[in-house]
């Protein structure tokens, strides 16, 4: 077998700067499992916005062990990181 080119290159620097675009190609290839769960919200903020959160991330909100880490989608190197428990 000859090794040959994809015909729709990759712009890999949008993609890895792009966590929900990264995210979303490891799930087109396959490689779901290997990934957190994740969700992308506008950036605004609302009263429901934790409990959407929670929700789409089928968090428990009565864990004291359970972690959320929010991250903008926009920004790589840890810029931007917050980590916090789920339940607050």
């Amino acid at each position: 077998a000859e090794y040959c080119f994809d015909q729709h290159l990759l712009r890999r620097a949008v993609l890895v700067e792009n966590k929900r675009l990264t995210h979303d190609r490891f799930v087109e290839e396959g490689f779901g499992h290997l990934r957190p769960r994740a969700a992308s919200f506008p950036r605004r903020y609302s009263p429901e916005l934790p409990n959407e959160i929670l929700l789409a991330l089928a968090m428990p909100p009565d864990d004291p062990a359970a972690l959320l880490v929010l991250k903008l989608c926009n920004r790589s190197r840890g810029a931007g990181v917050v980590v916090t428990p789920a339940g607050r």
